[in-house]
């Protein structure tokens, strides 16, 4: 069994579990954002200290794990969990005999937190991801009891036990989830999950004694712990429980192990850590259903070592090798955490959904002092800091993992943006249709024939236009097309287009810019040349072009990543209506069915900054429903008024997440949820207005609005087009 360093301090059972399954989301709620109590909770008497609790700042010290300090003059301290940002750490320390947890913010000085009404300690050991809940035990007449407490609460609150009513028998919180709402630990020697309904034992192996839970995933159904054999001691097992489940299921033990014990799970609930025995002595170990038990090493020179916390996804896990804190990340391995000053031993016992940002417990020159340490401000290995270095080397601006990450989730958002906006471009482009009659029922003017003759009838027509094309927080585009339709006899006219365009911005986090093509095809019959009467239609439409797409660096210390990437779209289109004549007019009803589908090809961004990122490709398949009216009204035998209506609906939308993978610690592989639909079923207007010219000849205005099913945005579309027919 692994043994519990004395430093530590741990009454009675207590285990040593830092923040053990970090509960929180992988992208959490800026320190500004968590809650604060309106007035600091009212801190347990002690001797008055004149010494100000100093101001503490682990996002900007470089190097070195940084000194937590203690409260009211104290003795010692330890920081046993941190909330999902990373900025706000909890623990437990002693002043005038009294031991009481704590919160830190980062920027912020050590808060004490209250005690049980006569009791002389709260010893803090679970954050929630939130940062709102911050759970232990606290002691009081009674014994120890498992108890949580948030912003606004005067003392700890107390969540029962397992052997009844509180203070019944020995409690402990050891784990919260992602809000608070989870909590997990033991009571009366057995392994409890508690929600806000009350506490429910979860059991041991079959033929153990006891057991305990340390960890619990951000959902709160995933959670890690130890079932004990009888005595505690060879056959006890790392066990997890599945809430829902079944009871407690073995992790196993290392090659030539007897024993192991789980201590934390990632926020996703797939990776769980803790220490085995093993033939070559006590290791760490990471867990995962594919891979199952596998040793994380130990640091150069060490026999041994423990893990107590996973990061959000598993990429990273920190404890003690040797008597000395590390971090142990994917792809790697191991690396040690600096003592504080004067130290001869460290712990490391928490650490952020990133994975950066690790806290624990530090011998130093001053005493036992709590510690947090930022990977990303590491010494680099061999860097003498007495040493001369010369020339300054240039500045580099600092990195912000964690607005790095919402600049990621940003960029996701915009890109499933983008495509939607293809998504519905190609839509409207396949229901585009050029008439082969001219304005006002007839030709506008006299016709030539191909022989420069008058003719009667017209055979051919052509459009020549120019669009632009702006969706409100998406994308505004510039384009010229070119569409000709031919009469083939008995009421069938068969068409086609061209469309060249350059998207010239897409907002918010990511700028696309480029070149798209696009091209189709329908074939329109009609009973009667009048518009009268039964009509039908059938239309395909396929486009597509290469992309510069551009992450901006809207969030402070991100950076700007480019990459190149190809978007498709095509969509079919069936169509029937019925004509009814108007006065100086026609109204044709119709009922249509549109499917669509766009790509994104997958991308690199280039590798000239820090973290460049990788998007997998994505796709959007959609079938839509759209009854409508068509009406044209000739306001004389040269022009036309044409209007339509209509509400489209969603019989089928299908959008893919935004996924891809990255060099950044906590965010090694990302998947965010492709952009929800807002407006399923959508209405549309459009207005034309065709004024025939001499020979043959006719200018033509439009001008349509449609809902966004993806925003309260509307698309607008306006194009001017000059027609001829031959």
């Amino acid at each position: 069994m692994a043994l519990t360093p004395k430093r530590l301090r741990l009454p009675l059972l207590v285990f040593l579990a830092g923040t053990t399954a970090l509960p929180g989301m992988l992208l959490a709620e800026r320190s500004d954002q968590l809650p604060n109590p309106e007035t600091p909770p009212p801190p347990p008497q002690v001797a008055e200290c004149p010494d100000p609790q100093p101001v503490v700042n682990w996002f900007a010290t470089e190097g070195v794990a940084v000194d937590l300090g203690v409260w009211a003059c104290g003795t010692w301290s330890h920081a046993y969990g941190v909330s999902a940002d990373g900025s706000r750490i909890v623990g437990s320390s002693v002043a005038s005999g009294l031991q009481t947890g704590f919160y830190l913010d980062n920027g912020g000085t050590m808060q004490p937190l209250p005690l049980l009404s006569g009791g002389t300690n709260f010893d803090v050991r679970a954050i929630s991801g939130d940062g709102s809940t911050i759970g232990g035990g606290a002691n009081s007449s009674f014994g120890w009891e498992a108890s949580i407490w948030r912003p606004g609460d005067t003392e700890p609150i107390v969540i029962g036990s397992l052997g009844g009513a509180p203070g019944s028998g020995y409690s402990y919180v050891y784990g919260l989830n992602t809000d608070g709402s989870v909590a997990v630990g033991v009571s009366n020697n057995q392994a409890f999950r508690w929600y806000v309904g009350g506490m429910i034992g979860i059991g041991t192996l079959d033929g153990h004694a006891s057991s305990t839970a340390l960890g619990v995933s951000g959902d709160g159904n995933a959670i890690v712990g130890t079932s004990f054999a009888g005595g505690g001691g060879a056959g006890s097992r790392a066990v997890r429980w599945m809430w829902g489940n079944g009871g407690a299921q073995s992790l196993g033990v290392l090659d030539g192990g007897d024993y192991s014990e789980g201590w934390a799970v990632s926020t996703n609930g797939a990776v769980f850590v803790g220490d085995s025995q093993s033939t070559d002595g006590m290791r760490a170990f990471r867990w995962t259903e594919g891979d199952g038990m596998l040793s994380l090493g130990v640091l150069e020179g060490a026999t041994t070592s423990h893990a107590r916390a996973v990061n959000a996804d598993g990429s990273v896990v920190v404890g003690w090798s040797g008597g000395q804190a590390m971090r142990w990340q994917d792809g790697q391995g191991m690396e040690a955490i600096p003592f504080l000053e004067g130290g001869t031993w460290s712990y490391a016992l928490g650490v952020s959904a990133d994975g950066t940002i690790v806290v624990g417990a530090s011998g130093s020159s001053e005493g036992d002092r709590a510690f947090a340490w930022n990977a990303l401000l590491r010494q680099d290995p061999g860097e003498d800091p007495g040493e001369d270095p010369g020339e300054d080397p240039p500045p580099m601006a600092p990195i912000d993992i964690l607005n790095t990450g919402d600049s990621i989730r940003q960029t996701a958002q915009a890109l499933g943006a983008a495509g939607s906006h293809f998504s519905r471009r190609i839509e409207s482009q396949v229901n585009d249709e050029l008439d082969i009659e001219g304005p006002g029922g007839s030709a506008g003017g006299p016709t030539l024939s191909t022989q420069g003759a008058m003719a009667p009838t017209r055979r051919i027509a052509m459009r020549l236009g120019g669009s632009l094309r702006h969706t409100g927080n998406v994308a505004t585009s510039t384009g010229a097309d070119l569409a000709v339709a031919t009469d083939l006899g008995g009421g069938f006219t068969l068409g086609a287009y061209l469309d060249l365009s350059r998207q010239t911005d897409t907002r918010d986090a990511v700028s696309l810019s480029g070149t798209y093509l696009a091209g189709g095809t329908w074939l329109r019959y009609r009973q009667n040349p009048d518009r009268t009467g039964l009509t039908w239609r059938v239309a395909a439409s396929a486009g597509g072009g290469q992309f510069d797409v551009t992450r901006l660096d809207l969030l402070p210390n991100t950076e700007r990543g480019m990459g190149r990437t190809r978007m498709n779209a095509s969509a079919v289109s069936a169509e029937i209506g019925y004509g009814f004549a108007l006065a100086g007019g026609v109204a044709v009803p119709f009922a249509r069915l549109t499917g669509t589908q766009t790509t994104r090809s997958a991308y690199d961004e280039t590798s000239a900054i820090g973290f460049p990122l990788s998007f997998d490709a994505y796709r959007e398949t959609a079938l839509v429903l759209t009854l409508g009216t068509d009406m044209r009204l000739d306001l004389s035998d040269r022009s036309s008024l044409e209007l339509g209506v209509g509400l489209s609906h969603d019989l089928r939308r299908s959008v893919g997440a935004i996924s891809g993978t990255s060099a950044i610690p906590g965010f090694t592989e990302f998947a965010f949820a492709g952009p929800a639909v807002a407006n399923r079923t959508r209405g549309y207007v459009s207005i034309g207005y065709v004024h025939g010219l001499a020979r043959g000849a006719a200018i033509r205005a439009d001008l349509s609005a449609a809902q966004s099913p993806w925003s309260s945005s509307v698309s607008l579309n306006s194009r001017l087009g000059y027609e001829m027919r031959f």
